[in-house]
């Protein structure tokens, strides 16, 4: 490769592995630091076919999905942007998920570049549109969390992490008007990839991702602090869940409640 080119690849910002005849002809700094690797030569050693790296999870693009004679930038470079995704192991043993953008400008070399997309991974999952809000109070639709909570707790077990809930109940019902100044408060309060759900009329569900079990005390505990400092003719009562794993959110609200 040009030294050139090589230089701007070099100072890419992304991950970057170049194919030439179907080999590994450079990974920038960034690419081999990911694997724990020193140079391209300590790649083919150590790793060879990168399609084999790739994670065997429903959710990414991986070798399975391959046809036999197949080049996995060729099978991806087909595929629409959204299902451009693979997801890697690092060095510690992290997974990691990568939007995949292939480039080939000539016959004779084909770029990849790899941007992770691990922190944004719940937000392509929870993508909002007009069928995913509940008009009146702006938040996610029941209908919606319902039908997306599987995705949502299968993303989470993959990244390691655990998806706590805490219930907000209200007393009496509220009205719409009553609604929207409680939720623009909450909404202040709580992370761009938390979830906030309308369940029913007086029930609203926080759905968040925790690293450490003693987080979702500390959401709910902040939640608590937040509605007692905004006094209203509502009561408030909150209750945090920590799923198991195998029992489906949904199901688990409805026995919280019940």
């Amino acid at each position: 490769m040009e030294s050139l080119v090589q230089s701007l690849l070099e100072s890419h910002d992304q991950l970057v592995l170049v194919m030439a005849q179907e080999r590994p002809a450079f990974a920038n700094r960034l690419f081999l630091e990911f694997f724990g690797l020193g140079s391209l030569a300590e790649f083919k050693r150590e790793i060879g076919v990168l399609e084999y790296r790739f994670v065997p999870h429903d959710s990414y693009f991986h070798a399975g999905k391959m046809d036999s004679d197949e080049q996995w930038y060729d099978a991806l470079s087909v595929l629409p942007a959204q299902e451009r995704i693979v997801s890697m192991l690092s060095a510690q043993m992290v997974p990691h998920a990568f939007e995949v953008r292939i480039i080939k400008e000539s016959s004779s070399y084909v770029v990849a570049l790899f941007r992770d997309v691990t922190k944004e991974l719940i937000k392509r999952i929870l993508i909002q549109n007009d069928a995913s809000t509940d008009k009146a109070s702006g938040v996610y639709s029941r209908d919606y969390f319902v039908h997306t909570s599987a995705s949502l707790q299968d993303a989470a077990d993959f990244n390691q992490k655990r998806i706590f809930l805490t219930l907000i109940t209200l007393e009496p019902v509220p009205d719409d008007a009553a609604l929207q100044p409680l939720v623009a408060l909450i909404k202040k309060s709580i992370r761009s990839d938390d979830m906030l759900v309308r369940w029913d009329q007086k029930v609203l569900v926080l759905a968040y991702l925790v690293d450490a079990e003693s987080f979702g005390d500390i959401v709910t505990m902040k939640l608590n602090q937040l509605l007692k400092q905004h006094p209203s003719r509502y009561v408030y009562t909150l209750k945090t869940v920590v799923p198991d794993g195998k029992e489906p959110l949904p199901a688990m609200i409805k026995r919280a409640l019940s």
